[in-house]
């Protein structure tokens, strides 16, 4: 069954800035770390996805300068959906201020640039 992918863990943003950075994917029931998210869609193509402006976008496998990852299928937008996902978690060391929660470990951010659930459009004649 496919997952949806609820969140991020940016760990490695210091070293990358791509989807790189992302060291573990969240869905509703599961955590995935970058290699198992990479081992996974490899295995089962379309088992993770992400919900970006109305549309499901599939997670795919990616390799660059050794490391194994996850993106997106290119679509029509130049971002990465993945990297547009509503939530993003961050170290607590991370010097970013002003998170949604904060604990001893981990401090989670809302990503104001995320793509909206849906769009309303006002049609008039």
């Amino acid at each position: 069954m496919a997952e949806q992918v609820t969140c991020i863990v940016k760990g490695d943003g210091t070293r990358y800035s791509d989807c790189r950075c992302i060291t573990e994917i969240r869905t509703g029931t599961a955590r995935y770390s970058r290699s198992e998210a990479n081992t996974k869609v490899s295995r089962e193509p379309g088992s993770l996805y992400v919900q970006a402006a109305g549309s499901r976008v599939n997670v795919i496998p990616a390799e660059r300068e050794g490391v194994k990852y996850v993106r997106t299928v290119p679509n029509d937008t130049t971002a990465d959906n993945l990297l547009n996902v509503r939530y993003f978690i961050k170290p607590v060391a991370a010097p970013d201020a002003n998170p949604l929660y904060r604990d001893a470990r981990w401090k989670v951010f809302e990503n104001p640039n995320a793509f909206p659930d849906h769009f309303d459009v006002l049609l008039r004649s």
